[in-house]
This record gives structure tokens, C-alpha cells and sequence, in this order.
């Protein structure tokens, strides 16, 4: 069964590059050097070179709007004159993909991560369907939350009145703004205080991790297994606050899994089984930001003082989680149209989709060719389907394989990960391991059912109605 396995896993990997070697050759000149100018471009302020934490803080802080008009700007147009470079790596990236087979580049990546692209689009639909009215509501509550903060209309709430660049962060609106009880705690620190309480000595990531700021260093973060022999590493820009810290527990999540591997598994299966159970875990890690017991026993947030923000952390996580979902449906429809026909206006595409998942209105001041063209789409294109049936599997875990919502932070939820999971690498595939683990195949009403509230009956006859 092992070697049935590696020799699997060798013909999946093998798939993307079963092309002309005048074809691989321009794709990875190709890739090296639009990564490598995406990660060196510098956003440029009033003339002044600014990071992507800078935006981001500017976003959170200011309360000027044509400032933070300019710094949202500034931040779209970081990548401007990069997008026809970019378009020959796309096209690149499909002529690779064609000779091993597939239609194309979103097909062929899909197929190397053994996702059924069917089953994929089927749950994306049933997901939009079924958190459209839910987040209506939400958009509305935060266009109006935007519209009084910055005494503006609400018709006049654009992209750059949220606080993120691409509108997939919630408002901190008084009622769900969490960043106050993050005020003086450090990131890194609280991460490993994290793991420490469930057994997982994490100083030795931290000590190999590259996690502060410098000029020139790529921004964002990411974890990294340089050997699958132990050596795991995190990449981060790291400050203080809520967003950094869900990072920092986020990226450790993916060391834990890479971590509790058995080593006794062929060098091949010494991986998670797909990166969409990687990302699950991760995210079951990142959401403890969210988790009353965390806040108080991690945070050290006072029992009466975390009572009166009870409803509120649990209103911002599935807030946050239907927002960020939202994005994901947004992301995998823009790089399957994108890969299906690179010629298109890919401006106009972007902002057509960002108004039907996000809601976000095109400023009609902006040039027509500007888009905020993310990081992933140049070093790790076709991914963002692994942060949505990350949430899935994660959701399930939880629903399934814990007993209550304790369990986040419970030894005995985490050591059945680590036993039931993390151990068996890439010895058989996600959604089986998922049933083995769980007892059910992947099922999105359990995500559904975090972020959509039930509807209450108001009478007999309703109730009936709705049975």
C-alpha cells in the first residue's frame, strides 16, 4: 500500500511537467522572475515607499478618507505594469498543462491535488446559495457601520473605507471590534504559549523562523518543511494585535501537522495528506482568536471582562468566517475564468466578480487596467480551493471528532489530530482519510451551519411550514 501510494503521489507530481523542455524552460524563467519582481515591488505613498503592514495600519487607524483613498490605491497599483508579464506566465502555465492532458492550468492543478473539479464547483454553488442572504445582511450592517464612521453616504462606502485592500476583513465596528483585547500582547509569544498548553514544543520553528520586518523581504507569511526531516520554518512580517497573532497560530497549526508526521513513512509520504488538510488544521488553530477559553486561559482576559465581550468574539468569528468564505468563492471563480480565457479584461472580471461574492463597487476614478492583483496568483496559483475545503474539513473535525467547544483548546481533541491526522502523512488520500476519521464524507452543511444561524420559528404553523 505504500509504495502503491508514492507511486501515485510521483505520477500526479510528475503531470505538471510532462511537457516540451523549451516550454518548461520558458515557465520556470517565467515564474522565477515574476516572483521575484512581485516580491520586490515597493508601494509608493505620496512618494514615500510604504509595507503592506503600513497599508494595512492605515486602513484600521485613519480617519481621513482621501488619505486612506490614496493608500488603498497606492496598494492596488503596487503590481501596475507586472500584469502582461504575468499573462505570459498564465499562458505558459496552460500550454504546461495541456500537454500533460488537461483543459487547462485550474484543471490540471486540481487534478494534482485529487479534487474533483465537479464536486468543487457543486459545493462553491451551494455555498454561495447559501450564505447569500446572510451576507447581504452583513454588508449592509458594515456599509452603514462605514457610512457613520466616516460621515459619508452609504452609496458613497468604496473599497477603500474597509480595512483590508481586498474588503475580506470584518469592520471593527463597536460591537464586534476585538483588537482592543489584544492591546500589549505579542503575536509570536501567545502562539507558543498556544502550543506549549497542547504539548507541542514549538521553539525550535521559531528559533530556525524568519518573523520580523525588513526592507525587501517578501511580505505575508507562510510555513515551510525543508527536509520533512524536522527542519520547519515560518516565514511572517510579524506585529502586534489580533490579525498577527490569528496569523502566527495559524502558520504553527501547519508546523504541528508537519511536525507529527511519523518519520517511519517513506520520504514520499512524509507530507500532509492535501494542503487542504494542512489549511485545516491551520484554521482550527488561527479561529482559537475566537474561543472564550483561549482568550481567558492564553490572552489571560479577566472572566468578568470576557463575559461582557462573550457575544461579541463569537459574533466576529462567524462574521469573519462568512466574509472570508465569501473571498474564497470570489478567488477560485476569477482563476478558473482567468485560465479559461487569459485575454479577457481581467480589470473588468475582477470587479464584476468582487461585486457579485463581496459586494464591492468599482471607483469610477480609477483606471480601467488597475486590479488588486494578489501574491497567490503568481507563487501559488489555483490555491485558494484549499483554504475552502480547509474550512470544510475543519468545521467537520470539530463537529465530528471533538465533544464541545472546549475541545479547540483540549489536549485530547488535539492529541486525536495529531493520531488520527497528522501521523498518517500522505498515506491515502484527504476525503478518505477525512471519512476514516470522521465517518462521513466531506459535507458542507457543518461550515454552513457556523455561519448561517438557524431560522427560528415564530409559531406553531410556521414551524410546520419550515419542517
Amino acid at each position: 500500500p505504500e509504495l502503491k501510494r508514492e507511486l501515485q503521489l510521483l505520477q500526479l507530481e510528475f503531470s505538471e511537467n510532462q511537457a516540451p523542455s523549451t516550454v518548461i524552460d520558458r515557465l520556470v524563467t517565467l515564474s522565477a522572475s515574476v516572483e521575484q519582481e512581485y516580491n520586490s515591488r515597493t508601494i509608493l505613498l505620496e512618494g514615500k515607499p510604504v509595507s503592506d503592514n503600513d497599508i494595512y495600519q492605515i486602513l484600521y487607524e485613519q480617519q481621513d478618507v482621501a488619505y486612506r483613498k490614496k493608500a488603498w490605491q497606492a496598494f492596488v497599483e503596487k503590481t501596475a505594469g507586472l500584469q502582461d508579464r504575468f499573462l505570459e506566465l498564465v499562458r505558459a502555465r496552460n500550454e504546461a498543462a495541456r500537454a500533460a492532458g488537461a483543459r487547462d492550468y485550474f484543471q490540471l492543478r486540481l487534478r494534482m491535488d485529487e479534487v474533483d473539479e465537479g464536486m468543487l464547483m457543486e459545493t462553491c454553488g451551494k455555498l454561495l446559495r447559501g450564505t447569500d442572504h446572510a451576507y447581504e445582511m452583513l454588508l449592509e450592517k458594515q456599509r452603514a457601520c462605514l457610512a457613520k464612521s466616516f460621515d459619508v453616504g452609504v452609496d458613497e462606502v468604496g473599497p477603500w473605507l474597509f480595512e483590508d485592500p481586498f474588503s475580506r476583513r470584518l469592520v471593527s465596528c463597536a460591537d464586534v471590534d476585538m483588537e482592543p483585547l489584544f492591546h500589549g500582547t505579542e503575536a509570536v509569544t501567545l502562539a507558543q504559549r498556544t502550543f506549549d498548553a497542547l504539548g507541542m514544543n514549538m521553539g525550535g520553528v521559531l528559533g530556525r523562523s524568519d518573523l520580523l520586518e525588513r526592507p525587501g523581504k517578501m511580505a505575508g507569511s507562510f510555513c515551510l518543511d525543508v527536509d520533512r526531516a524536522g527542519d520547519v520554518r515560518i516565514l511572517a512580517n510579524v506585529r502586534q494585535g489580533k490579525n498577527w497573532t490569528e496569523t502566527m497560530l495559524h502558520e504553527m497549526g501547519h508546523a504541528a501537522y508537519l511536525l507529527g508526521i511519523d518519520r517511519h513513512l517513506p520520504w514520499l509520504l512524509r507530507r500532509p495528506a492535501a494542503e487542504c488538510m494542512s489549511e485545516a488544521i491551520a484554521m482550527l488553530s488561527a479561529d482559537l482568536v475566537y474561543d472564550p477559553q483561549w482568550l481567558h486561559e492564553v490572552v489571560g482576559i479577566a472572566p468578568p471582562r470576557l463575559r461582557l465581550r462573550q457575544k461579541q468574539v463569537l459574533t466576529a468569528r462567524r462574521h469573519q468566517l462568512l466574509l472570508s468564505l465569501r473571498f474564497y468563492l470570489l478567488m477560485i471563480d476569477f482563476e478558473r475564468k482567468l485560465y479559461a480565457d487569459p485575454g479577457q479584461d481581467l480589470a473588468a472580471l475582477w470587479w464584476r466578480l468582487a461585486a457579485q461574492y463581496l459586494g464591492v463597487r468599482f471607483p469610477k476614478d480609477l483606471r480601467p487596467s488597475s486590479w488588486p492583483m494578489m501574491g497567490h496568483l503568481v507563487y501559488a496559483p489555483v490555491y485558494f480551493h484549499d483554504y475552502l475545503l480547509g474550512r470544510l474539513v475543519g468545521s467537520q473535525l470539530r463537529a465530528l471528532v471533538s465533544t464541545g467547544p472546549g475541545e479547540r483548546l483540549s489536549l485530547s481533541f488535539w492529541n486525536k489530530l495529531r493520531e488520527e491526522v497528522f501521523s498518517k502523512g500522505a498515506l491515502v488520500r484527504w476525503d478518505e482519510l477525512l471519512k476514516r476519521v470522521t465517518g462521513k464524507a466531506l459535507d458542507a452543511s457543518f461550515f454552513l451551519h457556523e455561519i448561517v444561524p438557524p431560522v427560528r420559528a415564530k409559531n406553531n404553523r410556521s414551524t410546520k411550514e419550515a419542517r
